[in-house]
This record gives C-alpha cells, sequence and structure tokens, in this order.
C-alpha cells in the first residue's frame, strides 16, 4: 500500500458534497418550532447548482431575506419573520447546517478511503486499544481464513514458529504500550507457507485520546527469473535443481514440485535436500531466506 505520508490530501480539496435533502428540512422544521413561528422557509444552493427551497409549517412564510454563512461551496438564505430577532434564526440556522455539512464531507472521505483500502491487494486490520480486531479488509479476511485452514506462523531467525495473528497481537500491543503520537514498527515476515510478508503497524490517536492500530501487510514482489539463474549459477546448481528452487521460491511443497515436475516425490525430497547442501542451508526457510536475498537484491552495474 502506497503511504501517503507527505502528499497532499486530495480527498479534502474534493468539491463538497450535497447533503441530505432530509436533513435539511429536519433544521428548518426544528428551527421554525424554536422561534414558535407558523411558517419558516430556507433556500440551499450548491455551487453549480440550482437552488433548493425548504419550507416548514403552514402558509407562505415572510419576512426578512437574511443570507447565511455555511462555508465554502454553498449558500444559503433564511426568510426571517418580521416579528422574531434576526440575530438568533440566522445564528442557531448557521450552526445546524455547519455541522450537517461538515458531517456530509466527514461521512463521503470516510466512504472513498474504506473503498480505495477495500480495493486493496494488501492486508489491511485495524485494531481497537483492546487488540481486538475492528475492520478487516477483503485481502486480510483472506488471510484469516488461511490462519485458520492453514495455521499460518511466522518463522523466527532462532526457528522459532508463532501463529501469524499471535504475532501480530502481540506486536500491536508493543506498539499501543510505546510512548509518543507515532508510535510505529516495521518488518518483515518470513511465513510458513513460504511468502515474505512486508509488515508495518501504526498506532493512530483518536478523538476522545483513544489509540488504535493500523497494520499493513504487503507481500513482497517476487525476483526476476533471470535474478533465480544467477543465485543456480552462483552455488553451481544444475538446471533440475534450479528449476525446483524457483517452485520453492513460489511457494511449491515439495509434493506439489514432485506433481508439477512429474517426479516422485522421494526425488522432489532429494532435490531439496540437494539444495540444502550445497547453498549451505539448514532449513526450507533459511534456503528462502537466501535466494531472496539475491533476487531482492538491485542488480549490479
Amino acid at each position: 500500500m502506497v503511504s501517503m505520508e507527505g502528499a497532499p490530501s486530495i480527498l479534502l480539496r474534493a468539491p463538497r458534497v450535497r447533503p441530505v435533502r432530509s436533513d435539511i428540512q429536519l433544521v428548518v422544521d426544528a428551527l421554525r418550532k424554536t422561534l414558535g413561528v407558523s411558517a419558516l422557509e430556507l433556500v440551499f444552493t450548491m455551487d453549480g447548482e440550482a437552488p433548493e427551497r425548504f419550507v416548514s409549517g403552514q402558509g407562505d412564510a415572510t419576512g426578512r431575506d437574511r443570507a447565511l454563512d455555511v462555508g465554502p461551496g454553498c449558500t444559503a438564505r433564511l426568510l426571517v419573520p418580521d416579528d422574531v430577532d434576526d440575530d438568533r434564526p440566522v445564528a442557531l440556522a448557521e450552526v445546524a447546517l455547519r455541522a450537517i455539512l461538515s458531517l456530509t464531507d466527514s461521512l463521503q472521505r470516510e466512504s472513498a478511503l474504506q473503498s480505495a483500502i477495500d480495493a486493496s491487494e494488501d492486508a489491511v486490520l485495524i485494531f481497537d486499544r483492546d487488540s481486538a480486531i475492528a475492520y478487516a479488509n477483503p485481502a486480510a479476511e483472506t488471510l484469516i481464513a488461511r490462519q485458520t485452514e492453514d495455521s499460518l506462523a511466522v518463522c523466527h531467525a532462532d526457528d522459532r514458529r508463532e501463529p501469524l495473528f499471535t504475532f501480530l497481537c502481540r506486536t500491536v500491543e508493543d506498539v499501543l504500550r510505546a510512548d509518543g503520537a507515532s508510535s510505529r514498527w516495521h518488518g518483515r515476515l518470513v511465513v510458513t507457507d513460504g511468502r515474505r510478508l512486508g509488515c508495518t503497524v501504526h498506532s493512530v490517536a483518536q478523538p476522545g485520546g483513544d489509540r488504535c492500530a493500523v497494520v499493513v501487510l504487503a507481500e513482497k514482489a517476487l525476483g526476476e527469473p533471470a535474478r533465480l539463474h544467477d543465485f543456480a549459477a552462483s552455488f553451481g546448481l544444475s538446471p533440475r535443481e534450479e528449476e525446483v528452487a524457483k517452485l520453492l521460491f513460489s511457494g511449491y511443497s515439495a509434493g506439489a514440485i514432485a506433481e508439477k515436475l512429474g517426479i516422485s516425490p522421494h526425488t522432489a525430497r532429494d532435490h531439496v535436500k540437494r539444495l540444502y547442501r550445497k547453498t549451505g542451508s539448514t532449513s526450507r526457510d533459511a534456503l528462502l531466506e537466501r535466494i531472496t536475498q539475491v533476487t531482492c537484491a538491485p542488480p549490479s552495474r
């Protein structure tokens, strides 16, 4: 997921969104009752659109036409009854309309942001202050399902394996306990299915003083096949061993490699063992780490 830190906020500069018509009508109805008048009229206009007339009560509203200050992107005028002081209805209407417009804009931005996050191929989760998942986008929901079905675990350097979401919850707790408004953790996770996930955990302030944590899991791009050829050449691998290394790097198990290449599982395991020996690796994870170091390295000049 692309970081927007330091970038201009496009959503905040978007044209003002039209509020729900019924919300404005509620303002006019409530204002008429507060003022104790029989009829009240308000005209609301979004920039570039035709004016809309909102009437509350019985009969025709009459009185003095007053402009309301409701912020950029729209105008409003209130017909104040002659027997009512100008300032009170104008002030009340301005406060109410500004609140409606602010809420409408916030909901629109929230909807646009959620649509963008939902469309992301990266897994995005939001944990509340108790480290419980409050939101997961579709990519994260898929990962949660795989955690349940495939028992995904994080492979640590000391060969320990920790369930992926146990690790995430523990990291979220650490980040939320950390001092500072911009607490953050970033690292690379090696997962038992052979994938490398870039993981970022941010602590985010919420209204009222609470904090939540946003977790982004981005799958690392695989290296180009040509770089895998460099890896094979550097360790003196045979063409078949290079082929097996490519499949391991793509996430295939020994059984899946046997099926893919049309060889027996025993032969596939022998190829993997020879890869361990030639590359000085002690485990599948160590071998994949060696391949990653070569294939993800910048090309030499």
